[in-house]
């Protein structure tokens, strides 16, 4: 959403080794609630409108724990629709 659809993730992959251990480390990050999540208004332009509406955390957080036991598309509810 922050890059308004210019950069794209991929998805997670493990790859095993048999010969050495593998180490997970879990990091998380969690703005305040009232947080505004948004496109990154330098990446906006006439060229680049918006693909997503501004929303609170908040707004994220109540859509992302309703879609549980799915496969969630929480950023497409954020999505204008053309």
């Amino acid at each position: 959403v922050m890059s308004n659809g210019r950069y794209k993730s991929v998805h997670h992959r493990v790859v095993t080794n048999k010969t050495q251990k593998r180490v997970s480390v879990a990091t998380f990050y969690s703005p305040r609630s009232e947080a505004v999540i948004g496109p990154i208004e330098e990446l906006i332009d006439e060229q680049n409108p918006p693909l997503y509406r501004n929303y609170h955390y908040s707004e994220f957080l109540e859509e992302f724990f309703k879609q549980e036991g799915t496969r969630r598309m929480v950023k497409e509810v954020f999505e204008f629709k053309s």
